[in-house]
């Protein structure tokens, strides 16, 4: 009975304890507040103060406090990376009846209207309690605009590959100074920057713009082209950004969107029957029409084509014009109602085609690293006097591009030789060879590309009748050849070929020694010792597989 009387006890005494520690808790929770003061709207790019109160009316001296302050994505720390979304602040201990306030400098960086939630956190412990506790209290901030505003001043259609003029304009709409301001523009796909009346600090696409003060303004003017289909839309965007504290910070967004109206005067650029797909070959003849068409509604008069082969592969003293003729000074091929009379009246909708060819030269102008990846540029434009009512412009314009890339080479050659001590392999046996006795040669594979890298290069040959490969090989880039006994079939691999290599360079090697043991069929002194080698690669440049076949080589013509 006594011991169950003591447990009793102990029970009433545990049970007693725990609940003086939660009521003690709770108690000492009641007199300490922690409070959470923002903006009730902020801009974009304006910092602004978050700010906390943490007051002790409790009967306990807090020990250990710790505050923190929690961020969305879109708000920062001034000063700090944009990847920090908390902040800490260690404050210690605080006495009866004490309060103390802390200030947090941040800044929104995105979220133009949308509303933000800051979370403030505070741990503390009370007296001598050794248990910690925490309050959290959180605000919403909503974001409104920019604190710079900029806005674009775009045509809502342009011609495809017609020249066009938009307007960025900015100002500081905010009671603080932006400095070191910049706008960053992305320009959509088919866009070509002509100018600017700002030089731009970084590429063509980058504008300083220095201090910015409160209520100050300006703009600047950008000009280019865009190509792409015809009714397709274009985003302009721009990025704006400023330096706070020493640390430069993105500030928001903003687009324009530009759609592409049918060129009034349409031309397009076809060569050998095909478009931009085509690979041009040294030595090909390039045979190019250009296609026009008339997509006002007026008749067009005195219309004017013009067309300019650009690139070192083209031989000039071999150009042939129907119809037209070429100015040998400029380069320049030119068609007017002289030569094509339906150029004298184009009438709506009407088309028509024009021609010229032109040879390439038979072997790559290689002198240099430089010298690689070549291709054939023609631009064409076609222009008339007539302009349609409504239309801003002394002429009616229209404009088209054709880049085709020039497949590379590589000279690939297969040589036998007895006498080869530069090699460092020594050959032995009777020269010229004798029937039922051995002798050794050695094979060189050699590898040069022209203008183009070259990789995953495959070369295959079959060794003459008695002929084997004795093992001993030297090869230029470490790699070994493989030799199948059974088929007599000798391969070598080399991964990758860079431009040039041979020309300006040394050439890719392999050398490699065989033996043959003549028959009395080969009685002649011309017994062969590899056949035919086939080499195939690709062609880096123009995604196509290159292919070349070195001639056989026997005993009458190793060295």
């Amino acid at each position: 009975m006594k011991k169950v009387i003591w447990l009793l006890i102990v029970l009433i005494v545990i049970a007693a304890g725990i609940i003086g520690f939660f009521w003690y808790q709770t108690y000492s929770a009641k007199g300490v507040q922690l409070s959470l003061s923002t903006p009730s709207d902020v801009r974009v790019g304006v910092p602004f103060e978050i700010k906390t109160t943490v007051s002790n009316d409790s009967q306990a001296i807090l020990e250990e406090i710790n505050l923190s302050i929690t961020l969305p994505e879109g708000l920062v720390f001034m000063g700090t990376n944009a990847g920090k979304t908390i902040a800490r602040k260690d404050i210690g201990s605080l006495g009866e009846g004490s309060v103390t306030n802390e200030s947090f400098t941040v800044l929104a960086i995105e979220g133009e209207e949308s509303v933000k939630k800051v979370e403030a956190v505070l741990s503390y412990v009370p007296g001598s309690l050794g248990a910690a506790l925490e309050q959290r209290v959180d605000r919403n901030i909503v974001i409104t605009e920019l604190g710079v505003q900029i806005d674009f001043e775009t045509p809502q259609k342009v011609f495809r590959a017609e020249e066009f003029e938009m307007t960025v304009k900015y100002k500081n709409n905010s009671d603080v100074a932006f400095d070191a301001f910049q706008i960053r523009l992305f320009y959509p796909k088919g866009f070509e920057y002509i100018s600017s009346d700002l030089d731009p600090s970084v590429s063509n696409n980058v504008f300083d713009i220095g201090d910015l003060q409160p209520g100050s303004e300006n703009q600047f003017k950008i000009r280019g082209t865009l190509d792409g289909a015809d009714g397709g839309f274009f985003d302009l965007k721009t990025l704006s950004s400023a330096l706070f504290l020493g640390q430069r910070y993105d500030l928001g967004e903003k687009s324009a969107r530009v759609s592409l109206a049918p060129s009034p005067l349409e031309l397009s650029i076809k060569v050998n029957s095909k478009g931009d797909d085509y690979v041009a070959e040294p030595g090909s003849t390039m045979i190019y029409e250009i296609t026009y068409k008339n997509n006002t509604s007026i008749g067009l008069k005195d219309v004017i084509i013009e067309a300019r082969p650009v690139g070192e592969m083209f031989d000039f003293s071999r150009v042939k014009v129907t119809g037209g003729s070429i100015n040998s000074i400029s380069n320049i091929v030119r068609w007017n109602a002289s030569g094509v009379r339906a150029l004298a009246a184009l009438p709506p909708g009407e088309t028509g085609t024009v021609r010229f060819e032109i040879d390439l030269l038979e072997e790559f102008p290689v002198s240099r690293l430089s010298d690689r990846d070549f291709t054939l540029d023609v631009d064409a434009e076609i222009e008339s006097r007539s302009v349609p009512e409504g239309v801003a412009a002394d002429k009616t314009v229209g404009r088209s591009i054709l880049t085709t890339k020039v497949k590379g080479d590589i000279n690939f050659e297969m040589v036998a030789k007895f006498k080869d001590a530069e090699s460092g392999i020594l050959n032995s046996g009777p020269f010229p060879a004798k029937i039922n006795q051995p002798t050794d040669f050695t094979i060189h594979w050699t590898l040069s590309s022209y203008s183009t890298d070259i990789e995953d290069v495959k070369i295959a040959a079959f060794l003459g009748p008695n002929v084997e490969y004795t093992g001993e090989y030297w090869s230029s880039t470490g790699v070994a050849p493989t030799y199948n006994d059974r088929t007599q079939e000798i391969e070598w691999g080399v991964d990758s070929v860079p431009a040039t290599t041979g020309i300006i360079s040394n050439p890719v090697e392999l050398i490699f020694q065989i033996r043959i043991t003549p028959s009395v069929t080969d009685a002649s002194g011309n017994a062969m010792l590899v056949g035919e080698a086939n080499l195939s690669a690709k062609d880096l440049f123009t995604d196509t597989v290159i292919r070349k076949q070195a001639f056989r080589v026997n005993t009458s013509v190793a060295n």
